[in-house]
């Protein structure tokens, strides 16, 4: 016995593969992927992010924060230059640093050169607060720093020049070669670093540092580490993802045109659908795997083509595509069994939880504006994306103490009613009302469990729908209950029905065929009444009285409908009364 149409889209891949005898293709392949982008997080993003956390330890202490010790694990990703001297001298230091690199570290490092064979200088490039204002007074937008000429800081009055400037930053290049028996994908890296140094509020210069890694230009990979392998597995299993996404647009683009009794090929059963039925096909599920696969790709090409390529972007790809088919294998869970209660408790509850964070999102940025105006000498709250970080941190009940000591400290009143009026409203009334919602969600599945597709669900919510609207227009009878009811029952008996070949063994062979036969008519009637649904919904495009179609269909086919169920009813009341 063949699938029907609601079997063929809403039966997950392992009931078909037991039912049906179809491979579950799909969780296979997510199943891999899942391995497979795991593997290449591991043993091509991990060995070189470690590599790059211990050389930007090197970087941080040589060029930003000059205090750090051999003890100190911690990075700082800050340094405060208050005076024009500690600016110069750390111009000066790292001007020094950069151009006798190898007398500062233990590995060995080279420069980029020039076109006269000279090693590449370091490049300021400045950010005025008025272009007009420097234009006449010959400030320039890009200066060369050597060791014995810093710029503007050696030619021009530092305070005067300083007092025009916005920012500044120097940048410098490096590269770092490598043992190639290292289990590193390259033997030789380019460091890009940044010295940014932000004077736009004045006061004090605030200097950060930041790098960007690269492989060296036309350097030999690593014989010892190619994971080449890896990136082409994980290509080839993100492209049969896509496909299985893309069959599954073609398949139920093409059951839709069937069932309106439209084209069969898949661009023009596309084209005649409309926006809002193009737009069910893109479920959360499809969209979250086509972003996975497109990252898995690009990811698994960098990691093939691993040469003059960002690390960061690959490390970015390759985290998210793991991230994804991590993910995505949820989708692959019984939508009944206990492993999807995650997935559907948030379902039943994200029609409550959306309006309601969207309610309390005005209450939290209201504190977060109050305590920037009236606290922001404590540095919690300099900014608002500080602001907001430092209320979400309170929210979860992270640093209650010291933020509320130093919020008094500056105003021991207003400090103590900003606290306790925040703590009160935020972690007792919504956290726990959110709680109680999440719970209300979870209490539902055990309540009304979910159910697929192919059990009937949109049936029964059309019913409920109905039912509701009938209770609204205050027509619902004792009648209507009990065809509900009768309907309930006919559901459940045709169930049943399905199971009889495994419940029933020792039956005989005629009567096997006959109910098998049975079956298949009824499969046949159950597509023509999907098919008849279809036709009394037709396109927006076609010019037809919709009203006139539902009319029809909840009355005359209705009755055709009715009066042959009666008939069957009738003949099997004879039988029983026979028997």
């Amino acid at each position: 016995m063949g699938m029907t149409i609601k079997q063929r889209l809403y039966m997950p891949p392992i009931e078909k593969y037991e039912k049906f005898d179809k491979f579950p293709w799909k969780i296979i392949i997510q199943a891999l992927l899942v391995i497979f982008t795991t593997v290449q997080a591991l043993l091509v993003v991990n060995q070189i992010t470690s590599y790059s956390y211990s050389q930007y330890l090197l970087w941080n202490k040589l060029f930003l924060n000059l205090n750090v010790q051999g003890s100190d694990t911690s990075i700082t990703n800050s340094y405060n230059l208050f005076s024009i001297q500690e600016l110069i001298s750390f111009v000066e230091r790292t001007a020094d640093i950069y151009y006798h690199i190898n007398k500062h570290t233990v590995d060995i490092y080279s420069y980029e050169h020039d076109s006269n064979g000279d090693k590449e200088p370091i490049k300021m490039y400045v950010d005025y607060l008025h272009y007009e204002d420097v234009k006449d007074l010959g400030y320039q937008f890009e200066y060369d720093i050597t060791e014995n000429d810093l710029g503007p800081f050696s030619h021009l009055n530092p305070k005067k020049y300083l007092d025009k400037v916005k920012r500044f930053e120097m940048k410098f290049t490096l590269n770092h070669h490598l043992n190639h028996h290292m289990d590193l994908s390259s033997n030789c890296y380019q460091w890009k670093i940044t010295q940014l140094y932000d004077y736009s509020m004045h006061g004090v210069i605030n200097t950060m540092l930041s790098t960007e890694r690269s492989t060296c230009s036309g350097q030999i990979i690593s014989p010892n580490s190619q994971h080449m392998w890896i990136g082409a597995i994980v290509f080839i299993l993100a492209a049969a993802s896509l496909i299985t996404v893309w069959k599954y647009f073609m398949k139920r683009a093409k059951i839709l045109a069937t069932i309106r009794g439209g084209p069969q090929d898949f661009r023009n059963a596309w084209e005649s659908l409309g926006l809002a039925e193009k737009l069910r096909f893109f479920n959360l599920w499809v969209v979250f795997t086509i972003i996975g696969n497109l990252c898995q790709i690009f990811g698994a090409i960098l990691t093939i083509l691993d040469q003059d390529v960002s690390l960061g972007a690959h490390e970015h790809l390759v985290g998210i595509g793991c991230f994804c088919a991590w993910v995505g294998s949820v989708r692959f869970l019984e939508h009944k069994s206990t492993s999807y209660t995650i997935i559907n408790t948030l379902s039943r509850s994200f029609s409550t939880i959306g309006p309601y964070i969207i309610g309390v999102v005005p209450i939290f940025l209201a504190y977060v504006f109050l305590a920037m105006c009236l606290f922001w000498k404590t540095g919690i709250y300099p900014t608002s994306s500080s602001g907001m970080i430092a209320a979400f941190a309170l929210v979860n009940g992270d640093s209650v103490y010291e933020f509320t000591s130093q919020l008094v400290i500056e105003n021991s009143f207003l400090g103590q009613l900003y606290v306790y009026s925040f703590i009160v409203f935020f972690i007792c009334c919504v956290q726990n009302i959110f709680i109680a919602i999440i719970q209300e969600g979870f209490g539902s599945l055990s309540e009304n469990p979910p159910k697929r597709g192919d059990e009937s669900d949109e049936e029964d919510e059309e019913d409920q729908t109905l039912e509701s609207s009938v209770i609204k227009r205050g027509k619902k009878n004792v009648k209507e209950l009990k065809e509900a009811e009768d309907r309930k029952k006919a559901q459940e008996a045709f169930k049943m029905i399905l199971n009889v070949n495994k419940k029933n063994q020792n039956i005989s062979s005629d009567t096997q065929a006959q109910i098998t036969l049975m079956d298949n008519v009824a499969n046949n009637i159950a597509d023509s009444l999907w098919k008849l649904i279809a036709i009394a919904e037709p396109l927006p495009s076609q010019k037809v009285n919709r009203d006139a179609l539902k009319f029809y269909l909840a009355t005359t086919c209705q009755m055709k409908i009715k009066d042959a169920l009666e008939k069957i009813k009738k003949n099997l009341i004879v039988e029983s009364e026979s028997s």
